[in-house]
C-alpha cells in the first residue's frame, strides 16, 4: 500500500512539474491520465480494505477509456452539426458527424460481434473494441491536456490576434469565418479598453475552389 501511495505522489509531482514548465504540451495530458488512474487505483485499494465495494472503483478506473469513446463520439457529432449549420452541407462537413455516429455505435457493434461466439466474430469484436478504446483514450489525453491549459493560462504580453481561417463559399465569407472575425474584433476592443493595441492577423490558405485565401487583405467596401 505504501508503494502505491508513493507511486501516485510521484506521478502527480511529475505532472505538476512538467505542466509548470510548459502548459502547451500534449504530454501533460498523458501524465494527468496516468496520475488520475493511479489515484483511482490507490483509492480503490484503500477502500477495499474496509468496504466491500472497493472493486467498483477499479471498474470505474478501467471505464475511463469507454467514457472517452462516448465523449469523443458526442463531440464529433456536435462538431459535424455545427459545421453543416455554419458552412452548409458537403462531404467534408458531414464526415465529422458520420465518424462520431460510428464511434458511438462501436461499443454496441463490438458487443454484438462477441455475442456471436464465433472465432471471426470474437476477433472482429475485439478489434473494434480496441480501436474504439484507443480513440477514446487519445481523446481523454487531449482533454486532460487542453482543459487545465485553459483553466490556468499563462499570462503573456501579446501584440496580435491570430484569426483561424475557414473555407470560403463561392468567394463569400461563411458564417463560421464571420463568427471568428467578430470574436477577434470584440477581443481587440476588450484589449483596447485595457490599454493594448493588438494587430488582427487573419490566416488561411487558398483552396482550389476559392478565388482568394482567407488571409489575403480584402479591399475595403
Amino acid at each position: 500500500m505504501l508503494g502505491a501511495l508513493i507511486g501516485t505522489a510521484f506521478w502527480w509531482a511529475v505532472y505538476l512539474l512538467v505542466f509548470r514548465q510548459d502548459r502547451r504540451r500534449v504530454r501533460n495530458g498523458v501524465l494527468l491520465v496516468i496520475a488520475l488512474y493511479s489515484s483511482v487505483s490507490t483509492l480503490s485499494r484503500l477502500v477495499s480494505t474496509t468496504l466491500p465495494w472497493g472493486d467498483l472503483l477499479v471498474l470505474a478506473g478501467t471505464a475511463m477509456a469507454l467514457l472517452g469513446v462516448l465523449a469523443l463520439g458526442v463531440f464529433m457529432v456536435w462538431n459535424g452539426l455545427t459545421m453543416v449549420r455554419k458552412e452548409g452541407r458537403s462531404l467534408g462537413n458531414l464526415l465529422s458527424g458520420v465518424a462520431g455516429l460510428a464511434l458511438l455505435g462501436a461499443p454496441v457493434a463490438a458487443g454484438a460481434l462477441v455475442l456471436t461466439l464465433t472465432p471471426l466474430g470474437l476477433a472482429a469484436g475485439a478489434l473494434v473494441a480496441l480501436l474504439a478504446l484507443h480513440l477514446g483514450l487519445a481523446f481523454l489525453v487531449f482533454l486532460c491536456a487542453s482543459v487545465p491549459y485553459q483553466l490556468f493560462p499563462r499570462q503573456l504580453e501579446t501584440s496580435g490576434i491570430i484569426i483561424h481561417g475557414s473555407g470560403l463559399i463561392d468567394g463569400r465569407v461563411p458564417k463560421l469565418l464571420r463568427d471568428r472575425l467578430d470574436r477577434a474584433v470584440a477581443e481587440r476592443e476588450r484589449l483596447l479598453a485595457l490599454g493594448a493595441d493588438p494587430v488582427l492577423v487573419p490566416s488561411g490558405g487558398q483552396g482550389e475552389d476559392e478565388p482568394r485565401s482567407e488571409g489575403r487583405r480584402w479591399p475595403s467596401t
